[in-house]
């Protein structure tokens, strides 16, 4: 089993992904991990001593996208200048990895209602940048993905 854990922290420790001090430990500064995670989700390598289990966590820092949203959803209507396109929302690549692994891609226009439906719910109000429903039947371009500067 040592072997095995060896193998693994030296193959993550050659890709780059373990560094400093008791790597891969419960010891990882998680201020430094969301600090980071701020830019967009982060791969975290982590063993469980007790098992010897590895295992990699994906997280992402999402307050500041989160704080965004809520100041676009009350300064307006989401059209832009010229009225051409309304902004609807805004999803942490996260999510976007979370709807994946429902089987919900938003890159596929097949996909939309599914989309639509989720950004209806108000569970999800926290990523919507507009209010108002959202159509499940899109006669123009459904949607534009994009990251925000």
């Amino acid at each position: 089993m040592d072997d095995q854990k060896d193998q693994i922290r030296n193959l993550a420790s050659r890709a780059g992904l373990l560094r400093g001090k008791n790597v891969g430990g419960s010891s990882t500064s998680r201020s430094v991990i969301d600090e980071i995670s701020k830019d967009g989700p982060v791969e975290v390598f982590h063993t469980d001593a007790s098992t010897g289990d590895a295992f990699f966590e994906t997280i992402q820092d999402v307050s500041p996208i989160l704080k965004a949203n809520q100041e676009d959803f009350k300064s307006g209507d989401g059209y832009s200048s010229s009225r051409e396109l309304k902004k609807v929302a805004s999803i942490p690549l996260i999510e976007v990895h979370k709807l994946l692994k429902e089987g919900i891609d938003i890159y596929d226009a097949n996909d939309w209602p599914k989309i639509a439906a989720k950004l209806d719910d108000p569970d999800w109000l926290k990523f919507r940048t507009s209010p108002g429903k959202i159509s499940k039947k899109p006669t123009r371009e459904y949607f534009r993905a994009s990251t925000r500067s």
